[in-house]
């Protein structure tokens, strides 16, 4: 583990220094001070290794500013690496005039940036409609995933989330995992959690775990909370509502292999059933038993444009809503966002999912 570290360090460090020559040789005509960009590039640049190291150690007013400066950061350097190929390829076999490395360095900036930041912090509320024969009344469910609350999502971007839902007045509310985003100590901290109580439906809010919950290693504690503040968190199991609805909560694939078959009976088959699984990846197991819905998260679309391609290869269904044999299968964009607070391949967002009884 340290080897990996060491050898990440070392890369990511190796990538820096080419990308700050070749900024600096793209700015240098506006007589900026060498030295000086120097200091303000390597502080940037090591700001979110910085806070990974030493968050646990910062108070709140330096180890907040830190994290947003490298989350930031963490988008430029994946646009300047994109855009850059490219340039180089370009002026390799091309002459151009112009300074390419310039005009994408503007493009970031006053283009990509500004986008992303209004999609990651307007919410847009995804509306599907399906029709059920199992249920003899109609229900609205709001999917909601991928809040990764923490240092970088707090307390007013969550009540903000929290009103968008609430307005939406779903029968059911289903939070599929990521709550929180890998270090459960600035939203205790906070008491982020508590917030959570003004969400309103009608049947409840239910929970399944997610792989950044679990990276926090305080699963026991959070759920006790989550619990006490009346949330139901679904481990590997199910809970019947108004005796047609079968809400299935799974761990996250990270953590649990254990098969879908092995925690639900045919009688819960004759109901409308809804399994939560944080990670799309194993839908096919939903299809086999004939599952109806699957409400899944994790991959945010891609989160940065173009990785949403990568997104569409590595998922059966990885973002949007597709109907396999019986087995409608919901994976949400999400509401909240992983690293860089920026989106560019979508806005955030939760889904709105209308089950009409069949007449």
């Amino acid at each position: 583990m340290i080897l990996f570290i060491l050898l990440f360090l070392i890369l990511y460090i190796g990538i820096q220094y080419l990308l700050e020559k070749r900024l600096y040789l793209s700015i240098m005509r506006f007589h900026i001070p060498k030295r000086g960009f120097q200091v303000v590039f390597w502080f940037i640049a090591l700001s979110y290794v910085l806070y990974q190291i030493f968050h646990a150690y910062l108070p709140k007013l330096i180890r907040v500013p830190l994290a947003y400066i490298g989350s930031y950061y963490l988008g430029f350097l994946f646009y300047c690496l994109l855009f850059f190929t490219i340039c180089y390829f370009i002026h390799r076999f091309i002459k151009v005039k112009w300074d390419l490395y310039l005009l994408s360095l503007i493009l970031i900036i006053g283009v990509i940036f500004p986008l992303g930041i209004y999609q990651q912090h307007h919410i847009l509320t995804k509306e599907y409609n399906i029709i059920s024969h199992k249920v003899d009344q109609d229900y609205t469910i709001a999917l909601v995933t991928d809040l990764h609350l923490g240092d970088l999502i707090g307390t007013s971007r969550l009540n903000k989330m929290i009103d968008a839902i609430n307005a939406t007045q779903p029968d059911l509310i289903l939070i599929a995992g990521d709550l929180i985003d890998s270090d459960y100590a600035p939203v205790k901290e906070g008491n982020m959690l508590q917030n959570l109580t003004r969400l309103k439906s009608r049947l409840g809010v239910y929970m399944t775990m997610g792989n950044h919950d679990f990276y926090t290693g305080e699963i026991p504690e959070v759920k006790d909370e989550l619990m006490r503040l009346g949330i139901q968190v679904l481990e590997d199991e199910s809970i019947l509502l108004e005796d047609q609805l079968v809400i299935i909560g799974r761990d996250d694939v990270s953590y649990d292999e254990k098969q879908l078959s092995s925690f639900i009976d045919a009688a819960q088959l004759g109901k409308f059933n809804i399994v939560m699984d944080h990670n799309p990846k194993r839908v096919r197991e939903s299809v086999d038993l004939n599952i109806d819905m699957q409400v899944s998260g994790h991959t945010h679309n891609g989160q940065l444009y173009p990785l949403n391609y990568a997104i569409d290869i590595l998922f059966e269904v990885g973002y949007g809503h597709r109907k396999i044999e019986q087995t409608d299968v919901f994976v949400s964009g999400g509401i909240g966002g992983w690293g860089p607070q920026l989106r560019t391949s979508s806005n955030a967002e939760f889904t709105l999912i209308h089950v009409e009884a069949e007449d």
